[in-house]
């Protein structure tokens, strides 16, 4: 909720880690909508619950499932 409030109201750039994941899983492409500079800082399991997708399958190709998610997102995505 309180990202919800705040992230629209930021024109910066603004970091994404763990929880805040969160955020995007219930809506990747609204990123997209919003002023700021997206950076998702993501482990295999929050990069997985993102794209809806099995923690196996990015596993298999991390590279693969973060350019998606860039793609959907328009963030930058950092995974490790």
């Amino acid at each position: 909720a309180l990202l919800g409030v705040l992230l629209p109201r930021l024109k910066a750039t603004v970091v994404l880690d763990a929880l805040a994941s969160a955020y995007v899983t219930q809506d990747p492409e609204r990123l997209r909508t919003l002023p700021g500079t997206f950076v998702l800082t993501l482990n295999p399991t929050e990069l997985a619950h993102c794209l809806g997708v099995e923690e196996d399958d990015v596993e298999a190709d991390p590279s693969a499932h973060a350019a998606e998610l860039a793609e959907r997102t328009g963030a930058t995505v950092l995974y490790g």
